[in-house]
């Protein structure tokens, strides 16, 4: 007569092993999650609400006007919230990710200002690669 089997196959995981295995995934989605919202604090308090809602606001009207600029607003959007969320923590950046930051800041207050924006934006650097170490509440930076 057959014996009910009551046992693990050699090389199968416990129960237990198993359960823990199911708590590292856990833990995992948890940390990962935890990560997200920390990186979009983050993000909400390097750019201001306003800001962001404006140019939105902007590109929905660019949108709504078929405008070929509407696919630049977007890209130089994309970039400038890119920098605030992967190099924005950094203690150093390049000299000319900073530039581009400032440029897709400009080019984007431009588009909602208009003409009546009068502003220009010239820089010379000897070694764009050169690093600027952020300061605290990023009112500047020091470059060396």
């Amino acid at each position: 007569m057959l014996q009910p089997f009551t046992g693990t196959p050699s090389g199968w995981p416990s129960p237990g092993q198993l359960k823990d295995r199911c708590e590292v995934k856990h833990q995992l989605q948890v940390f990962k999650e935890e990560n997200l919202k920390t990186e979009l604090k983050l993000l909400k308090s390097q750019i201001h609400p306003h800001f962001l809602f404006n140019t939105l606001n902007n590109l929905y009207a660019l949108t709504l006007q078929k405008s070929d600029r509407a696919p630049e607003v977007v890209a130089k959007l994309s970039e400038l919230l890119s920098f605030l969320l992967y190099e924005g923590g950094k203690p150093t950046v390049p000299v000319n990710k900073e530039i581009e930051l400032l440029q897709n800041y400009i080019d984007l207050k431009i588009l909602r200002y208009g003409k009546s924006l009068q502003l220009s934006f010239s820089h010379e650097v000897d070694n764009a690669k050169t690093n600027c170490a952020a300061h605290p509440d990023w009112t500047g930076r020091k470059c060396f």
